[in-house]
């Protein structure tokens, strides 16, 4: 009896500590909140899979800011450093324009990811300046299912003010 219940344990604590690595490795990826021309079927949220295993995400939940929640249905696997991508179209989730949050919860309905965005304009998207990684910055063309195109933002340069000399009163001849 006691082997069973010390087996039972060791694997309860295995697959909890195997869905929690799996949790880690899926992500927002890119948002694409406002095209140009309609947006029920153009607006998409993409996840991108930095784990080393295929994820099914049976069960997993995207929201909006927690006004629409759309549960992934069977057949959304993600491949290893693969991307899937959900659209208004499907999820039903309306994306603002002005600004909204997007989350990502895994089956055990905790929040793995989150990103906010303000106003956006037109055929803009934002996303991670590397995959399932790195700042979330704004990608001048959207790259659906795809990597992404969203440079770091580079500093402006300050000038340096340079002193010069003062010129010197002369004198004219009377």
């Amino acid at each position: 009896m006691n082997r069973i219940v010390i087996t039972a344990i060791i694997i309860a604590v295995y697959l909890f500590s195997s869905l929690s690595k799996v949790s880690a490795a899926v992500f927002i990826n890119e948002v694409f909140p406002n095209p140009s021309g309609s947006e029920e079927s153009s607006e998409w949220i993409e996840v991108y899979n930095s784990g080393p295993d295929e994820v099914d995400l049976l069960g997993w939940k995207l929201s909006d800011d927690g006004v629409k929640t759309y549960l992934i249905a069977s057949g959304s696997a993600i491949s290893v450093g693969g991307f899937l991508t959900f659209e208004k179209s499907v999820t039903k989730i309306e994306l603002n324009n002005s600004g909204d949050v997007v989350r990502l919860y895994n089956p055990q309905d905790q929040m793995v990811d989150a990103q906010g965005y303000s106003s956006i304009s037109e055929e803009i998207s934002i996303g991670r300046s590397s995959e399932g990684g790195g700042m979330w910055v704004i990608c001048s063309s959207p790259t659906k299912a795809a990597s992404n195109n969203c440079p770091l933002p580079t500093s402006t340069p300050q000038p340096t003010l340079t002193p010069t000399n003062t010129p010197a009163a002369t004198v004219a001849p009377t």
